[in-house]
């Protein structure tokens, strides 16, 4: 080969000595080898494989002992004699090739895949021990009599999804870049025993959650498998809890396209469920794997003729907006909808659906425009405009109201709202270019002029004038509310450049605003490479101690991200190397006393069907009296939300609790609301009253920053849980998806 990163191509000399004149030559006459190219100065002819299938075979044909990919020496990988082929992305198919030869004894593969999940990089974060578990993981497809392909499997899955601990007695999360990566290996390592592992889950545990999350696993990657199909029916007809049975319906709406197992169990799911949520779901599966059900589409159409709560109507619309498509009977339960509802979000939520069953429907069209003209509130009018324009691309009317609102709104998030939906419609468009570059140059609020800048580079890419804005607001930005901004368009503005590597170096480590920190984070990994990545790694390590993780969960998650970034493309040696170099940092402030709990949660983001309130309630610690609790919770929710409102309701119990969420959801122009209790023990009483009090089919929904394992439907994050703030801000993002 020319060298170790040319992989397709040899030249003519090697291909003699290595392979032999008869075969050299046979080789060429088969096709498998092609003259591509000769050397500029010696005229040598240089060869490449028809496929690289037939390189990678030959060379996995080649290895004798396992030792080429890996010759470990802890403390001195640099050590001539080391080897870290494990970790060349140009080798994996050759590790693999080998791993499944006959002739490789079952003891040299075995001590093969023992290095691989023992091994330590001596680096903190096991950057390097997890690269070398997942492609272990992905070694026993090809040898699947390993010894230790039950505890790799399991491993991945607690890795891919959470666990419950049997000795804490409590639900663990994983670090979500982790969590992330071990769920793509799960696809890639042995399907079949992944799978057994997770019906296993689903049969034997006796934690609801974990049979829950394994239901929610075979959807990942039990396609067209009928043992993954026959446990989730079997969860949908024995399980009594409705939540996993919920969970089941769904995975098999990705697993079971045109099973009829799946399609009889889904029917019969319908016809037997009493709870209409479950219902719903089942249906929606349903026409996923049945295209044009009737059972499917009539079921969510007499769901929705019958259905008098608002949100259920809504999320049935939503569902029929997915299967419906082109369906003469959801057209007309869509446009009745639109004709006869009272509620302006309902009215929405079915134009959008029916517009995207059957395009340029004229009812959804005219009623998004009517909802624009006559409504006096900028939130429906933001919602109406951007369903439109979703649905009708650039469309007049709706660039017309977004840009309107832009330059209008008084409330600063219908604003900010406005700005990333004008991003997601148009493209070139000189109107909304002139209004977003009037809106960064202008606005007073960072947080706006952070999403304006990123629809300006959606829209106006290769643009002049978005050009010349952005190189203004390099050179004039120089106030800590601008740091943010002018990060965002770095990458714009070119790649590689050490000063810049080093601002957001610096960013991440000392600012003590959490957006600020996750931005520069998020760019710097968009534009470092070479030799950037070293000093990624030397400056970001001495942020990832249990201290941090303790006090700056953010900036922790942050720097293990780009970390992680910078281990996917270096060296193992390179890497330990710059591990252990002593970085030209400053000192990291301690910025613990701007990132406690309370002010964490206060930088929460509402989406556009969830309002998050974040709640201090210390003062319930040791409470037991139910309306005591009640009273407290329903006053600092009112507080929080309202704090202008004098008039807070009087209430005792749970039931008088939800009676006021429609108001509320109403006042707040949301379909949900999200409560986040921190601050205080969960206690028996206090459990017992938000689990009475959480109810997903109202929009109410409660998350304890707590230890304490939770039960069902309440949700838990640790107290001293890594990326608490993006793991809160993910779950309030996936309510009502």
């Amino acid at each position: 080969m020319l060298n170790e990163t040319d992989r397709f191509q040899l030249r003519e000399s090697v291909g003699y000595r290595v392979m032999g004149a008869s075969l050299f030559e046979l080789a060429g006459d088969l096709g498998w080898l092609n003259l591509v190219a000769r050397d500029a100065e010696t005229a040598e002819g240089i060869y490449a494989f028809y496929h690289p299938t037939f390189q990678e075979y030959f060379a996995a044909l080649a290895v004798e002992d396992w030792h080429f990919f890996l010759n470990h020496i802890p403390g001195n990988p640099q050590h001539p004699d080391a080897r870290y082929r494990i970790f060349e992305k140009q080798w994996k198919e050759v590790i693999l090739l080998w791993l499944g030869r006959e002739e490789v004894g079952k003891d040299e593969k075995e001590a093969f895949i023992k290095a691989l999940v023992k091994f330590e990089d001596g680096c903190d974060g096991g950057f390097y021990w997890y690269r070398a578990y997942f492609l272990a993981a992905a070694g026993i497809v090809e040898f699947k009599d390993c010894s230790f392909a039950d505890e790799i499997v399991s491993k991945i899955i607690k890795q891919g999804f959470g666990y419950f601990d049997d000795e804490i007695q409590q639900w663990v999360n994983v670090n979500r870049t982790v969590f992330r990566r071990a769920k793509e290996i799960l696809k890639d390592t042995d399907r079949e025993r992944a799978i057994a592992a997770l019906v296993k889950l689903t049969r034997n545990s006796g934690d609801k959650r974990t049979r829950w999350v394994a239901a929610g696993g075979l959807g990942e990657i039990g396609k067209d498998n009928p043992v993954a199909i026959s446990a989730l029916v079997q969860l949908i007809r024995t399980s009594q809890d409705e939540n996993t049975r919920k969970e089941a319906a769904e995975s098999l709406g990705k697993v079971g396209k045109d099973n009829s197992v799946a399609i009889v169990a889904l029917v019969e799911l319908i016809s037997n469920s009493g709870d209409k949520h479950t219902r719903m779901e089942a249906a929606n599966s349903l026409g996923t794997i049945d295209k044009d059900n009737p059972v499917a589409l009539a079921t969510l159409a007499d769901l929705i003729r019958n259905s008098s709560d608002e949100d259920t109507l809504r999320k049935l619309v939503a569902s029929l907006g997915k299967i419906g498509k082109n369906n003469s009977e959801a057209i007309a339960t869509l446009a009745e909808l639109i004709c006869n509802s009272g509620e302006v979000s309902t009215r929405m939520e079915a134009a959008y659906s029916l517009g995207a069953i059957d395009k340029d429907n004229p009812v959804a069209l005219a009623a998004l425009v009517e909802l624009i003209n006559n409504s006096g509130d900028d939130y429906t009018r933001w919602r109406a405009a951007a369903c439109l324009g979703i649905i009708n691309k650039d469309n007049s009317v709706a660039l017309s109201a977004l840009v309107e609102l832009i330059r209008n709104a008084g409330d600063e998030n219908i604003r900010r709202m406005a700005t990333y939906s004008l991003g997601e419609i148009n493209t070139n468009n000189p109107e909304a270019i002139a209004a977003l570059v009037e809106l960064i140059r202008n606005c007073g609020d960072k947080v706006t002029r952070m999403v304006a800048t990123d629809s300006l580079e959606k829209i106006g890419k290769n643009n002049p004038v978005v050009r010349a804005t952005f190189v203004e607001l390099i050179r004039h930005s120089d106030r800590e509310n601008n740091r943010s901004i002018v990060t965002n368009s770095l990458e714009e503005i070119g790649k590689d450049n050490s000063e810049k590597i080093a601002a957001l170096v610096n960013l991440i480590r000392n600012s003590g605003n959490v957006s600020a920190q996750r931005n520069a984070a998020f760019q710097l990994r968009a534009i470092m490479k070479d030799k950037y990545f070293a000093t990624a790694v030397s400056s970001l390590k001495d942020c990832l101690t249990s201290q941090d993780r303790r006090k700056s969960f953010n900036r922790y998650n942050q720097c293990y991200r780009v970390i992680w970034e910078c281990a996917q493309n270096m060296t193992y040696p390179d890497f330990y190397q710059a591990w252990h170099s002593q970085p030209t940092n400053s000192p990291i402030p301690d910025n613990s006393q701007n990132t406690d709990r309370p002010t964490l949660l206060k930088q929460l983001k509402p989406t556009d069907k969830t309002f998050p309130v974040p709640l201090n309630i210390r003062a319930l610690e040791g409470e037991t009296d139910i309306s005591a609790i009640a009273q407290e919770l329903c006053t600092q929710l009112y507080q929080t939300i309202f704090p202008t409102d004098t008039d807070i309701p009087a209430i005792r119990n749970a039931p008088e609790f939800k009676r006021l969420i429609p108001q509320l959801k109403n006042r707040l122009q949301t379909q949900h609301i999200a409560l986040i209790l921190h601050s205080c023990p969960c206690e028996n009483a206090l459990s017992s009253f938000t689990r009475k009090l959480a109810d997903s089919h109202m929009g109410i929904h409660i998350a304890w920053i707590t230890d304490t394992a939770l039960e069902l439907p309440l949700t838990g994050f640790g107290v001293d849980g890594v990326d608490l703030l993006d793991a809160v801000q993910d779950w309030i993002g996936g309510i009502g998806a």
